[in-house]
């Protein structure tokens, strides 16, 4: 995905009018122009994202992988690339509330 344009026209693929059944439940997006000095919430691709959550709040969202540089080694750590790193969340699919891998699988005791 890049700037504003290409990546509102990319995120087409992700709208709520598709069907999911060739679709995983979460999909890797990397957003390479939302770190600058002139970039915003207000344009560019981050302009794209907020967009398209407002327009699907509740069954599809794209968000950052948050803490994702904790979780890789040095050196990749220290690039930026780990806050370029994106989640498009389908919480509509079918397959989205089954346990992925990805994340602890032990609960903690209330």
């Amino acid at each position: 995905m890049d700037l504003y344009t290409a990546t509102r026209d990319s995120l087409k693929l992700f709208r709520a009018e598709y069907r999911l059944a060739r679709c995983l439940p979460r999909v890797v997006c990397y957003l390479d122009d939302i770190m600058g000095a002139t970039f915003a919430d207000c344009n560019g691709e981050r302009l794209a994202v907020a967009e398209f959550n407002r327009e699907h709040e509740g069954t599809r969202c794209i968000g950052p992988v948050y803490g994702l540089r904790h979780h890789i080694g040095w050196p990749h750590s220290r690039a930026q690339w780990p806050d370029m790193m994106y989640w498009a969340h389908f919480i509509d699919h079918e397959d989205y509330c089954r346990f992925e891998g990805l994340a602890m699988s032990e609960s903690l005791p209330l």
